[in-house]
């Protein structure tokens, strides 16, 4: 019940002051103040006697030309001022060897998760097998990793929790 009052409250209250926000268009302007005016006497009306052309008024009408519409030209666009460029893509990464550093633990530590990046170190570096590395010291290139695939509903995994442990 204290609600609906409250709410016919505010009602009431916003409709009061949409009314006293609204113009007022009945009444009437201020009257200014004009001065006194001195009064002329009227002007007398002499009534001259019509005259008749012989044969009656004669109408002719004027010639009329359409409107002609001119079209306005707009200028065209500035050309662009600048052509943007393409980012230059980052190449592969160096690596130098250590003693014990392997293929694919080096692919790895530059964030490959698949093992057939060994193909691809292989072939920027011209090696015969990626498991043959050169001496410690030497600099290799790592391709950098691309983004990958994810297929439609890969990210629906279950998790089983075991609830208890098997007899």
């Amino acid at each position: 019940m204290k609600v609906r009052l409250m709410f016919v409250c505010i009602l009431f209250g916003l409709s009061l002051m949409a009314a006293g926000c609204g113009e007022d268009k009945d009444r009437p302007a201020p009257a200014s103040p004009t001065p006194p005016t001195e009064s002329l006497p009227s002007p007398t009306v002499i009534a001259a006697a019509p005259t008749q052309t012989p044969g009656g008024p004669t109408l002719t009408p004027s010639p009329t030309t359409p409107p002609t519409i001119t079209p306005t030209v707009s200028p065209p666009p500035p050309p662009p001022s600048e052509t943007p460029t393409a980012t230059p893509l980052p190449g592969p990464y160096e690596h130098t060897i250590q003693s014990g550093d392997s293929c694919l633990a080096i692919a790895m530590k530059y964030g490959h998760l698949d093992p057939a990046v060994k193909d691809a170190i292989e072939a920027l570096n011209g090696m015969a097998d990626c498991s043959i590395l050169p001496g410690p010291g030497s600099v290799i290139l790592i391709p950098r990793p691309t983004a990958t695939f994810t297929p439609v509903g890969a990210d629906l995994t279950q998790t089983v929790i075991a609830t208890s442990a098997p007899p």
